[in-house]
């Protein structure tokens, strides 16, 4: 009977370290999951910083694009001011000078009426 009892606590033994073992083996799986869902965790939020990274860096450039071309823009219309301010300043000369020489032509016309009416007079006289 000692025997039996023995042996059956021995198998009881055996069992005992069989799930012992069956639970480290267990405890080890849910480990190396629980590692691996973290190191998965970290890849997507690594992927996730690239993403938005080149998000950040695609809105950069496009706004210094947006920025160069507006300054570009900005530069072909004070151009375009600057040479329709030329234009008008040079309309205005013209219009000036003409308006010097008639007035000098009126002047020329007005003394030599002015000398004729002199020489009329002094011949009547």
């Amino acid at each position: 009977m000692r025997k039996q009892e023995q042996s059956r606590l021995a198998e009881v033994a055996a069992e005992k370290s069989h799930y012992e073992v069956i639970q480290a083996q267990i405890d080890i799986d849910r480990q190396r999951k629980l590692h691996e869902e973290q190191r998965n965790l970290i890849q997507q939020q690594a992927q996730a910083k690239v993403l938005m990274l080149r998000h950040g860096d695609e809105l950069a450039r496009k706004r210094m694009q947006t920025d160069h071309d507006a300054q570009r823009q900005h530069n072909v219309e004070l151009v375009k001011m600057q040479e329709e301010s030329s234009i008008l300043k040079e309309q205005v000369r013209r219009a000036t000078e003409e308006q010097i020489q008639a007035q000098q032509c009126q002047t020329e016309k007005e003394r030599a009426e002015i000398e004729r009416e002199t020489i009329r007079v002094k011949a009547m006289a």
